[in-house]
């Protein structure tokens, strides 16, 4: 996969709006469902790293759905992984301000929904 090396050469440069480019061509050839969890988590990171942070909430959400719906991994480590998601996306929303206030209560509320669903071990 030539996108991903191409993404990650972009992402250590300092292009994360590229790398992101890269990045959201690769899930059109991509289809595992862990794959895409952990290229939308990059995604995210990219975004955050960018300073535009409601993308990358946005972005960590959907990798935190997609880490749930992965039907090939044990319930403790798709709740573990779905939580890292949405905690990560919480901290993004929470630093847009007033704009992701309503955001950052819904990842909080999830959050605490997984945590209670499947406690840290």
């Amino acid at each position: 996969m030539g996108q991903i090396s191409r993404a990650l050469a972009l992402e250590q440069t300092g292009d994360y709006r590229s790398a992101v480019k890269s990045l959201m061509s690769v899930l059109d050839d991509i289809e595992a469902s862990s794959e895409w969890e952990s290229v939308c988590g990059w995604i995210a990171g990219c975004f955050d790293k960018a300073g535009q942070t409601a993308e990358a909430g946005f972005w960590y959400e959907a990798a935190g759905q997609l880490a749930l719906a992965d039907g090939s991994s044990p319930v403790q480590r798709k709740v573990s992984e779905a939580l890292h998601f949405v905690q990560r996306a919480s901290d993004c929303y929470s630093r847009c301000g007033r704009d992701g206030e309503m955001a950052t209560a819904r990842t909080r509320a999830i959050g605490v929904v997984l945590e209670r669903a499947c406690p840290p071990v």
